[in-house]
């Protein structure tokens, strides 16, 4: 069973959003400077086909980063909501918030978590705004740890210096660790990993912390 961590909600940035947002940013400058040629050069077709092109371009990298950017405003929501539970979870047990762990992504009825090497099932009122926990026992004892930590210790690296371009596992996904940059291939249970050096396109990047 895959369980995450705090660091895993606390520490996630989105650097494949701004990249393209960067791109759109590229496109529209090109359309405003094809549209600025055709008009002062009507009788030259090839501004208006070069307009129409990057125009094309541009109203579908649009529609992409509109839904885009409800995704991402759904992640971020989730997150901020895990992140509040596992520190409200660690208040109450007196615990430590490297010590408790969850079993999804998001909140979720009956979902688990877990206080040191303790699992309660979560029962939460209608609202999600409250919840009771009650010791649970796990069917399989596999249990696989999801955070930042892996790769931070593989590398001796400090986990500030650790980012990622998404907010969810992702075959072929990125992690940058201090300057560098890794493409990471996992196997097909996302159980293990292998981390492969890559070079990003641009170098415009940007933390969200």
């Amino acid at each position: 069973m895959l369980f995450y961590r705090y660091s895993y909600f606390s520490n996630q940035n989105d650097f494949e959003f701004y990249l393209k947002l960067s791109l759109s940013v590229i496109i529209a400058s090109l359309i405003i400077i094809f549209f600025v040629q055709y008009l002062r050069h009507r009788s030259d077709s090839k501004y208006r086909d070069l307009l129409i092109i990057f125009g094309l371009v541009g109203i579908l990298l649009a529609g992409i980063q509109y839904t885009r950017i409800q995704q991402l405003n759904t992640a971020h929501s989730q997150q901020a909501q895990m992140a509040q539970f596992i520190r409200s979870v660690a208040t109450a047990q007196k615990a430590s918030l490297k010590t408790v762990a969850v079993n999804t992504t998001s909140l979720q009825q009956n979902m688990v978590v877990r206080v040191g090497h303790q699992n309660y099932q979560v029962i939460f009122d209608n609202n999600f705004t409250s919840y009771q926990l009650q010791k649970a026992q796990l069917i399989s004892q596999d249990i696989t740890y999801q955070d930042f930590r892996s790769v931070a210790t593989a590398q001796k690296a400090s986990l500030k210096t650790v980012a990622v371009n998404t907010t969810s596992l992702q075959q072929n996904m990125v992690v940058r660790v201090g300057h560098q940059n890794y493409q990471v291939i996992f196997d097909n249970n996302f159980t293990s990993y292998q981390l492969q050096k890559a070079q990003l396109i641009s170098q415009d990047i940007t933390y969200q912390d």
